[in-house]
């Protein structure tokens, strides 16, 4: 297993290599760039593609000479497919790449500087420091932020004003919530969690008070944190002990993901976009009663998670200008044309200040949650931990495996821990030792 991964290591060191030799040597100036109408090729996901078609449509309209191509690919294979086309040679101009990968591809060379280009340092006034951990490797910009999906915690607004029950804002507020609920055959379980693949290697009640599960060196801290190992304990006594989230969702038979919209759990938490999806399709039983809240914590502190997804420029792309009008346009352009309307249409959140302090965009969200708490979230959000670590996919792969086992209680939480810590040293001595 360690040997595959660090074959993938030297296929994007592979595809690196081969991208840095194509750009020395067929680079276009930006001035033949604009006079050659020849189409931008742009590898995407099928996520938010509506949006995205409509985007790409007015693009073409304002810049006929520059028709995009978009090459639609499953998430899960939107690596490979990126590595494969940046090794061969094929046409590719932009890229839609997740935060935590831009770091491994910027490393084995295979994106483009961004801080070169004229115009980037706008990206730098105006995008929130919290994203710019995950757009920046190294101390140089190799994306843009598309949107960000923020993880919020999410209640049956209609179940607590029944009982004269405030919104819960700490773990211990949330059990006796949860519990009460039960006693009054409300729900059968509390909250969600997505057992089959474990609830989350990085558990939303650690992150909330500000804990780090690495230190600024990329070092395990959660190893020897009693905090952890109290989220650990908390987590598997909800399940077993308190009875608190339905444990049959460790079976893959068992498809819970409805079990908060359709009322069957009082809490849950989530992204955004899945809030407006459950609030407004209609489809679900409970649309139009959930609320979103702070993200329960220990502390004081309500810390949200937000993970970005990136636009990014391959190196080998032979039209560095007309690519970066294409990345300005999905990013910043038109005054944040594309990023209001994700926000207005899906409930994809934004990495830029202005935005953020745009009180009108926030209010417009009131039809599906409470734009006041989610100003009040949006000031207390940090990256997805260890977002820069070039063997982070390849450590989640497999601390999923093991979370599952901890869940189910097949595993200790000393052991589970110990394994994560240990596996993450391997990678990064692996990681470290192949050339780039």
């Amino acid at each position: 297993m360690f040997e595959s991964r660090l074959n993938r290591r030297r296929m994007l060191s592979l595809a690196g290599s081969a991208s840095l030799a194509a750009v020395a040597g067929c680079r276009a100036t930006p001035e033949q760039d604009r006079a050659r109408p020849v189409s931008l090729h742009f590898l995407d996901t099928p996520f938010d593609a509506e949006n995205t078609h409509s985007l790409l449509t007015d693009f073409t309209k304002r810049n006929p000479s520059a028709p995009v191509e978009r090459q639609e690919v499953p998430a899960n294979r939107l690596l490979t497919n990126l590595a494969a086309s940046l090794a061969s040679g094929t046409a590719l101009d932009l890229a839609l790449v997740p935060a935590g990968s831009l770091a491994p591809l910027a490393a084995a060379g295979s994106l483009l500087d961004l801080g070169k280009l004229n115009g980037a340092r706008l990206l730098d006034r105006v995008e929130l420091p919290w994203v710019r951990e995950q757009t920046v490797v190294n101390g140089s910009r190799f994306g843009a932020p598309a949107w960000v999906r923020l993880r919020g915690f999410f209640y049956n607004r209609t179940y607590l004003q029944s009982t004269n029950q405030a919104p819960p804002s700490s773990f211990d507020e949330l059990k006796a919530a949860g519990e009460f609920l039960r006693s009054q055959r409300l729900v059968n379980y509390a909250f969600y969690w997505p057992l089959k693949t474990g609830p989350g290697i990085f558990p939303d009640d650690y992150l909330a008070d500000g804990s780090r599960f690495f230190d600024a060196l990329l070092s395990p801290r959660f190893d020897n944190d009693a905090r952890y190992a109290d989220v650990l304990d908390w987590r598997t006594r909800a399940i077993w002990d308190w009875s608190l989230v339905d444990p049959r969702g460790l079976s893959n038979e068992q498809d819970t993901d409805n079990s908060f919209p359709h009322g069957w759990a009082a809490f849950t938490w989530g992204t955004y976009d899945q809030l407006r999806h459950w609030q407004t399709s209609g489809y679900f039983l409970q649309s139009g009663h959930l609320a979103n809240g702070l993200v329960p914590s220990r502390s004081t502190a309500h810390v949200a998670v937000g993970a970005a997804e990136l636009y990014a420029i391959p190196a080998t792309t032979p039209q560095t200008a007309s690519a970066w009008e294409l990345l300005y346009y999905l990013a910043v352009g038109e005054d944040y044309r594309a990023t209001r309307l994700r926000w207005k249409t899906s409930g994809l959140l934004f990495g830029y200040a202005p935005l953020v302090a745009d009180q009108a965009l926030l209010a417009s969200a009131a039809e599906w949650a409470d734009p006041s708490i989610l100003r009040q979230q949006l000031a207390q959000v940090s990256p997805p931990p260890a977002v820069g670590a070039l063997w982070r996919d390849a450590w989640l792969s497999f601390a999923k495996i093991q979370s599952a086992l901890f869940v189910r209680r097949d595993i200790t939480a000393a052991t589970f821990t110990q394994r994560l810590t240990r596996e993450w040293t391997a990678l990064r001595k692996g990681w470290s030792a192949t050339p780039p």
